[in-house]
């Protein structure tokens, strides 16, 4: 799990090392980036073939289960994620 602010930047490093991401069961990444685009935690997860978790999906499963406990019914983390992919474009 990462929960630092490593990865919003487009230059930042994997938040763990690359070598220790092989035959890991999951990697969650908490970090999600104005532009949409995936960190460097979750690229490099996916090419070592990690499942990965990845902050936008986070944020939209929270943001869906927000709406919904003030009342918003049928909110969708599926259409939470369609007006994320929308910000910063």
């Amino acid at each position: 799990v990462n929960a630092t602010p490593v990865g919003w930047r487009a230059d930042d490093p994997p938040a763990v090392p690359e070598r220790v991401l092989e035959g890991r069961p999951l990697v969650f990444d908490c970090v999600y980036r104005r532009d949409g685009a995936e960190t460097s935690t979750v690229r490099a997860a996916r090419e070592s073939r990690c499942p990965t978790v990845a902050g936008p999906e986070m944020f939209a499963v929270q943001a869906a289960s927000q709406a919904r406990f003030f009342g918003v019914e049928g909110v969708t983390r599926e259409e939470v994620g369609r007006i994320l992919g929308q910000v910063g474009r």
